[in-house]
């Protein structure tokens, strides 16, 4: 609008220059018609007398052409004037039509601050055109390193498929294994339980069950962790008894005779001597199988190493999920060493 503005007041100001250059104009006109007016009196009264050369009429023809010819064009600019300050007239009689604004210094001041606005949006919408270029690269960029891993991802898909089932057999395998292992312990769990019968029973009828005893086994009974003291005090009552049934026999034998007259000899011990150390002294510890995860340092030895080693089924699926993170991470590793070698291949060839 400024610019609008400035254009109008430079036309202006050209108006009002051609404007005086045509009254001026106007104005030699004047006095060129009087001049001609007068040389045509002139030449009347030669023409009468007969005495103007032929050179002389020449040059004032000329200069009446000319003359005329310099009225004509004033005359057309002042036209091309005329109708320039219509057409501005009717321009600015449209726009107070359409904003209702009279005032010429009002309108221009609304002009200048829309092209502000305009400017600012056109600014506004440069960087948002910025952006969705940025933003279309980057999407480009992204398209293409899903591409990318895409193709690595079906060489993963595939290698996991395969080592899941291989898993999958050797999890069936090892859920046999438990399951006989678990047949296993249910039938010595039921010899334990017998023996816990029999153990009881013998401990209280040979005489075990003395107070000493109970407060050193307590009141639970026969568990597995205390099976082996029972056995060892049941050993050690034994034995007692044993050394009482020899001491007796020897006390009946003395001064008895065998069938050729000879004495007979002493019995001083029935079965060997039992256990050196007193009843209950020494601590019985049962070592119970590991569950450590050293099967899985070596994945040649881990069938081996299972064969002796009874696992739950939590047990057993929590390896089969160890073993398949350390393969997929195997087989990452190996697939980077071959993209490394491809890459150096190819700079060693350029």
């Amino acid at each position: 609008m400024a610019a609008l503005k400035q254009q109008a007041d430079k036309e202006q100001q050209e108006f009002e220059t051609e404007w005086k250059e045509l009254g001026k104009m106007i104005e030699q006109d004047r006095k060129m018609k009087d001049f001609m007016k007068k040389e045509r009196e002139k030449l009347s009264l030669q023409e009468h007398r007969g005495d103007m050369t032929v050179e002389q009429e020449q040059t004032l023809k000329k200069k009446v052409l000319r003359g005329n010819w310099g009225i004509a064009k004033d005359k057309a600019s002042i036209h091309a004037s005329m109708e320039k300050v219509q057409s501005y007239e009717e321009a600015f009689a449209k726009i107070q039509a359409a904003t209702g604004i009279s005032d010429i210094d009002e309108l221009v001041t609304t002009f200048i601050n829309a092209e502000d606005q305009n400017f600012a949006l056109f600014n506004y919408v440069n960087e948002l055109n910025s952006e969705c270029e940025k933003l279309e690269e980057q999407i480009a960029d992204i398209k293409s390193e899903i591409e990318k891993y895409k193709g690595q991802g079906l060489n993963t898909d595939n290698q996991r498929k395969k080592i899941l089932k291989d898993l999958e057999e050797r999890l069936q395998k090892t859920e046999a294994k438990a399951e006989q292992y678990e047949k296993k312990y249910d039938a010595a769990m039921k010899t334990v339980n017998a023996l816990k019968v029999g153990i009881q029973s013998i401990f209280n009828k040979i005489g075990c069950n003395t107070p000493a005893n109970m407060d050193m086994l307590g009141n639970e009974g026969v568990t597995e962790s205390n099976m082996m003291q029972y056995l060892g005090i049941i050993e050690q009552r034994t034995n007692e008894i044993l050394q009482l049934y020899a001491s007796t026999q020897a006390q009946a034998r003395e001064g008895s005779l065998d069938a050729q007259g000879n004495p007979l000899p002493t019995v001083t011990s029935i079965l060997g001597q039992g256990p050196q150390l007193p009843a209950g002294s020494n601590q019985i510890a049962i070592q119970p199988p590991t569950t450590t995860d050293e099967a899985y340092d070596s994945e040649e030895d881990s069938e081996d190493e299972d064969d002796d080693r009874p696992f739950s089924r939590d047990e057993l699926k929590a390896k089969t999920m160890r073993g398949l993170s350390k393969r997929e991470n195997k087989e990452k590793k190996k697939e980077s060493k071959r993209k490394k070698e491809k890459e150096r291949l190819k700079s060693e060839g350029k």
